[in-house]
């Protein structure tokens, strides 16, 4: 690939730095304090003390006070408790407003990349189906689920990431567990009754656009609107990979009481992929679908208290438990040596009660003219879950059936799910999870335990081990002779014609494993370190187009080790942050790298009150040979290259406005491919602004 210029890689970061230079006094400006002049002819009238009200202090209300409109809580949908256990040790990482507010990327997918031991397989550049899982465990184990609601794949065993857009998510949970990888997302939520705006823009290289954009309102005291869009395009790698990714979402809530609430939300997602390789003998097909939601959930809390909110920097919380544990994210060790940034509220967590959530809906998929791949399907969910969430813990219930019109990689399913958590002490927790499933006529029962012990003199040591079966389905091409009218009274007619048949079967899978490590904390310094034993009797295909027609492959036992570390480099807010994932053998898995890993320097600070924020990031992700897929002999016998890529990313934030920049694969390592003949994308740019604003 023919370089860039460099001015043309250089204008990005010159506007950046511009934009800084000519922000940074207005934000010192708006932080100071003025007093304004008084004019000459006014006069000053001086109020006796006894005449202050008592209750204008900012931080004790009384109660005759009343806020303002503007000022008034927002008639949420309101949040079901989450689990109270996070971070590494709890293979359980959360990205909140405030990483997300730092992170710019065109998909999902981007993000996820962050989580050490997950296996991201990409069959090219952003658009290209990816399969995302926890130890190359295969396609069928990885599940999405929107505040509750369940992103059912429909053309796939697991779903592509990219097709879920992020204009109104405002918080990212990773659950990595040893059966299964879940991802929980929750969207915007407001903190006051005034409208709220934000918008976001960006351009690159490949042609790549992005615009996000989002806008929330009350209805009188009780209704409460949203509406958004979020666009992406890009012609892709040599600008031979063109994808479109279009998005329409609404919704509509009713509040009865700040904890009890209805909402209607629909949303529309609109995919358009297309790639020619001149190196492969059969090209990618073309993919270009429709994927609808339309769904009423209803959520309330019976017998509680009203909420609480944690101030989160009182103590330094134990590593598997502050609130911030995204790794290679110096907000985690912010947190843990005992400060948040500002722009970050405090942690607002229910407290007691009884929870019930329901949800009722439809999925939808439908191909558009020129799809060569999307089969058109239709899902119907019900859930139901209840949560008792007591000072000891939790424990959480969970009911969840699905339709379909037709079998396909989804199926008819009912699961039943029960979930507990307990914190008898601050130095002690353990939680478990039971899932019994039925997919399309076979039932498989899952059981996953975990537990922490610490902090002890700044270690704390935590396990975990599950096992179980479920079902997996993959598709499989095939091919009938069928008789020919024609044929019987023609004899220039073959009277015989093979059709082509798609057919879709189940295969039960086992999965078992355990992990084991321990966590240091001292001061802002953050490291710990984990072994994983992990055996599965067979990985299913994910389902994409590279992989159709293949049986399920063995899956072997593979032993890990993981680490990783956060720590300050000179100044408090220059880190040092590093992942690392070694599987002590030579791949013997489909798609399972011999080693990954990540190494991180992130500059993040705030000043002049919190009105100017800016972060620099440079990482380099290290891959090492995995074994995959060769479309010349139809089996998992081709070991990958080993590889290395450097990614730069800057970002300003002045007020209410960010200005950003990032590099991907700087030094251009164009034959980096996790499919033999498929390469990831070479050196690329995306710049742009974002902002929001209230009223």
């Amino acid at each position: 690939m023919t370089p860039l210029p460099p001015i043309r890689r250089l204008f990005p970061v010159l506007l950046a730095g511009l934009a800084a230079a000519a922000l940074t006094p207005a934000a010192a400006l708006r932080a100071q304090d003025t007093i304004p002049a008084v004019r000459q002819d006014s006069a000053q009238i001086a109020i006796p003390g006894e005449a202050v009200r008592g209750d204008t202090s900012p931080d004790e209300a009384k109660p005759d006070s009343v806020p303002a409109d503007s000022t008034l809580p927002a008639p949420n949908f309101p949040e079901y408790p989450k689990p109270r256990q996070n971070g590494f040790g709890a293979a359980s990482w959360v990205f909140g407003p405030a990483e997300l507010g730092r992170f710019h990327g065109l998909t999902l997918l981007d993000l996820l990349d962050r989580i050490p031991g997950l296996v991201i397989t990409r069959e090219g550049g952003v658009g290209r189906p990816a399969g995302v899982s926890a130890f190359a465990s295969g396609g069928g184990r990885l599940r999405v689920f929107l505040d509750g609601w369940e992103l059912r794949p429909l053309n796939a065993s697991v779903i592509d990431l990219q097709q879920v857009p992020l204009v109104d998510v405002t918080e990212v949970r990773v659950t990595r567990g040893l059966t299964e990888t879940r991802v929980d997302l929750e969207t915007l939520r407001l903190t006051d009754r005034r409208p709220y705006a934000q918008i976001e823009g960006g351009e690159g290289d490949f042609a790549t656009r992005l615009l996000r954009g989002i806008f929330a309102r009350p209805l009188g005291k009780r209704w409460l609107v949203q509406a958004g869009v979020d666009l992406v395009e890009t012609a892709g790698f040599r600008r031979a990979a063109d994808f479109s990714e279009n998005t329409a979402m609404a919704r509509l809530s009713y509040a009865f009481a700040p904890d009890r609430a209805l909402q209607l939300e629909y949303r529309s997602t609109g995919i358009d992929t297309e790639r020619r390789v001149t190196d492969l003998a059969e090209q990618p097909p073309t993919e270009s679908f429709d994927r609808g939601e339309l769904f009423l959930r209803g959520r309330g809390r019976f017998f509680g208290r009203p909420g609480v909110c944690a101030d989160t920097t009182a103590t330094a919380p134990a590593p598997s438990g502050g609130r911030v544990t995204a790794p290679g994210d110096s907000a985690a060790a912010d947190t843990a040596a005992g400060r948040t940034s500002a722009a970050a509220p405090a942690w607002c967590a229910p407290t007691g009660g009884l929870w019930l959530d329901g949800a009722i809906g439809r999925s939808w998929l439908n191909p558009l003219s020129g799809d060569s791949v999307t089969l058109e399907r239709e899902s119907v969910q019900a859930m139901l879950r209840a949560t008792v969430d007591i000072p000891l813990g939790t424990v959480t219930g969970a009911a969840r059936f699905h339709r379909v019109d037709e079998d396909g990689f989804s199926a008819n399913a009912t699961e039943l799910s029960a979930r507990a958590e307990l914190t008898p002490r601050p130095w002690i927790a353990a939680w478990g999870e039971a899932r019994a499933v039925s997919h399309g006529g076979t039932t498989g029962v899952e059981l996953e335990a975990s537990g922490r012990a610490g902090p002890f003199g700044g270690f704390t040591l935590f396990g975990s081990v599950g096992a179980g079966n479920r079902a997996l389905r993959f598709r499989r091409d095939s091919t009938i002779v069928v008789k020919t009218l024609a044929g019987e009274v023609e004899t220039d007619v073959p009277q015989q014609d093979t059709l082509p048949v798609v057919l879709f079967r189940d295969r039960e899978s086992v999965a078992s494993g355990f992990r084991a490590g321990a966590e240091w904390a001292r001061g802002s310094i953050l490291a710990g370190a984990a072994f994983v034993a992990h055996d599965l009797d067979v990985v299913s295909p994910f389902g994409f187009w590279f992989e159709r027609g293949l049986e399920p492959t063995d899956g072997a036992t593979i032993g890990a080790v993981e680490a990783y570390v956060d720590l300050p480099v000179i100044w408090r807010q220059l880190r040092f942050n590093a992942t690392y994932t070694d599987f002590l053998t030579v791949p013997e898995r489909p798609y399972l790298p011999q080693r990954f890993g990540r190494a991180a320097l992130e500059y993040h600070g705030l000043f002049f009150n919190g009105n100017f924020e800016p972060t620099l990031r440079s990482e380099v992700l290290v891959g090492g040979k995995s074994l995959t897929f060769s479309a010349d002999s139809g089996a998992f016998n081709t070991l990958t290259e080993p590889y290395a890529t450097f990614n730069f990313y800057v970002q300003m934030r002045v007020l209410d406005v960010r200005a950003f920049w990032r590099m991907e694969n700087a030094f251009n390592r164009d034959r980096a491919f996790d499919i033999p003949g498929l390469f990831l994308p070479g050196v690329r740019t995306l710049f742009g602004v974002g902002w929001f604003f209230r009223d």
